[in-house]
């Protein structure tokens, strides 16, 4: 198992935890940019990339979709 979570860290917060994830990638120095990003309809992780845009993390606002396979199945 390749988990790195402290013991403490909340799995369920998935705002935080792609939050993170996208910041780590963001900041290594290869150029990314993220564009789109398609979540559960009830996922926060969602909002992560209007934080990062507000936080001047990301040159532009991004284009949210919904993963519609998961909507038909909720």
């Amino acid at each position: 198992c390749g988990a790195n979570l402290p013991m403490q860290h909340t799995i369920g917060d998935e705002f935080t935890w792609a939050r993170e994830g996208m910041a780590d990638e963001l900041h290594r120095k290869d150029g990314l940019q993220i564009s789109e990003v398609t979540t559960d309809p009830d996922s926060s992780a969602g909002q992560t990339t209007d934080s990062l845009y507000k936080d001047s993390l990301l040159q532009k606002e991004t284009v949210h979709f919904i993963d519609t396979q998961n909507l038909s199945e909720t």
